[in-house]
């Protein structure tokens, strides 16, 4: 099993494999962060495999409105190896 999926169930193997695919896309299209939504499984491997791969990681709040989704605020996530347990 590939590192990025430690500690993954056998169905969100896949998911992780294909959110590192994608993630690892970012920096070569010019991009030095992602933005996430909420804190589902997925944004959480993306939270992790986005700090692994030395990208800035904003998670991003807000509300849907008539015009769609609007994002009201943001804020940095840090490293979850820093975070206390």
């Amino acid at each position: 099993m590939e590192p990025w999926c430690e500690g993954v169930g056998k169905g969100g193997s896949k998911c992780v494999k294909e959110g590192k695919i994608e993630t690892e896309k970012t920096k070569p299209r010019g991009f030095n962060t992602i933005l996430i939504g909420v804190l589902t499984n997925v944004m959480a491997y993306a939270w992790h495999i986005g700090i692994a791969l030395g990208l800035e990681v904003l998670h991003a709040g807000g509300r849907k409105g008539s015009k769609g989704y609007a994002i009201t605020t943001y804020s940095k996530m840090y490293n979850p190896s820093l975070l206390a347990a």
